[in-house]
């Protein structure tokens, strides 16, 4: 049962607006499982908890200052017109899934391919659906594509992760040891591509380059001249898919000329220049999201409604966002958090020969530098599966040092 809700909690990631009314408003499919599961895992947390926290501490303590420094920030700048919470409660219940997440991995080992696995199975479906012309809303000025809530970087990142799973973990190392049969998985491939596409997400197509430059670069092979034929064949392949998928005039190529030609980055570059000299007056703790409203009225001339709650707008940039909330301090704080979960995924590859952690990486490290990461519960998922994965190796390498001093010993 624990298996079947992490496989669904992945699977329905991508459906943030999949809903169902029940008591006078609506609950979304993803909110529903999430509630079953952590209602189930509860009992084993409250007596597994202190295990957890002593391998995991610098992961858990990490993450959870940053929060309640937010709090404090949102509690000390808040108001009563703008009515943003002083707890942001999307940040609190990733953290908290990502606490299970850890949990239920270290009672089980396999759950963590359950849940990744899910979240690739959820994409198959929603690519799917695409092709049948279900769910997909078009933007009338843009002609971008977004899905079920999704808008459209974010269901390109969906498909990066799943494409970078499907082909570095299912295809390259073989996932379900089934042999040659793997290869027949490929073409899923195709229709998630064509969806990259048509979201117009340049963020989605840098991201699932970057991600195939890597692979390819990162490919172990037993001689030279292997390794050298798979660069070849990977680079070739690469360019002819480029001209293949995005063709000249469509919505991709058009806003991949704007950027080249035009250094045109949505007004990205312009809003984080804008922000920069508001984020210097309140240097070591920020000002929290509260706070921040202000701010982006003054610098950005902007602001953002969401369910009659005014929020300043996104800085389209993680680490001027969290300067901005919490300063330098949590700056800090999820610097040396993102650090440790790059130097694990490294770890990964280095001793198990798997790049696919690092690839997943690189995602959540395009979101931080353009976009949005606090709130994404799939950055969370990933996060949980790379630590629980380096714990592993650690472990491992002290079980083997411990056995060989043991076989040193004298009699």
């Amino acid at each position: 049962m624990n298996r079947f809700l992490i496989f669904m909690i992945g699977a329905t990631m991508p459906y943030l607006n999949f809903a169902i009314t029940a008591g006078g408003r609506n609950w979304t499919i993803p909110t529903i499982i999430s509630g079953i599961y952590m209602l189930k895992l509860t009992p084993l947390l409250l007596n597994s908890f202190g295990d957890i926290y002593i391998k995991y501490k610098k992961y858990i303590i990490l993450p959870l200052l940053f929060i309640i420094l937010l709090t404090f920030m949102n509690a000390f700048y808040s108001d009563q017109v703008n009515r943003i919470p002083i707890i942001n409660s999307t940040i609190v219940m990733c953290y908290i899934m990502y606490l299970f997440f850890i949990l239920h991995f270290e009672k089980d080992r396999k759950a963590y391919k359950f849940a990744l696995n899910g979240f690739v199975f959820g994409n198959i479906i929603l690519s799917i659906l695409f092709l049948l012309k279900i769910g997909i809303e078009i933007d009338i000025e843009s002609g971008r594509l977004s899905m079920f809530g999704s808008n459209e970087n974010q269901l390109g990142i969906y498909m990066d992760i799943a494409i970078i799973t499907i082909i570095s973990s299912w295809i390259i190392n073989d996932a379900f040891n089934i042999g040659k049969l793997r290869y027949a998985i490929i073409p899923i491939v195709f229709p998630m591509l064509s969806l990259i596409v048509a979201t117009g997400s340049r963020t989605a197509l840098v991201i699932l380059i970057s991600a195939i430059v890597v692979t390819i670069i990162t490919k172990r092979s037993s001689s030279g001249i292997s390794k050298l034929v798979f660069t070849i064949v990977g680079f070739v392949a690469l360019f002819y898919s480029y001209r293949v998928l995005v063709p000249e005039g469509s919505v991709m190529d058009e806003r991949i000329v704007a950027t080249i030609e035009d250094g045109n980055t949505s007004g990205r570059t312009d809003i984080v220049e804008n922000l920069i000299p508001y984020a210097m007056k309140h240097p070591i703790f920020g000002v929290g999201q509260t706070g921040y409203v202000e701010v982006a009225r003054l610098a950005l001339k902007k602001v953002s409604v969401i369910n009659g709650i005014t929020y300043g707008y996104s800085p389209h940039n993680v680490l001027i966002e969290i300067l901005l909330y919490t300063g330098v301090i949590g700056l800090i704080l999820m610097l040396i958090f993102w650090i440790g979960i790059i130097r694990s995924s490294y770890r990964i590859y280095k001793y198990k020969g798997k790049p696919v952690y690092m690839l997943l990486l690189i995602p959540i490290l395009a979101c931080i530098a353009s976009g949005q990461i606090l709130g994404d519960k799939y950055a969370w998922l990933i996060y949980a599966i790379i630590i629980y994965c380096n714990q592993n190796i650690i472990e491992s390498k002290t079980r083997n040092i411990k056995l060989q001093h043991e076989k040193n010993m004298p009699c």
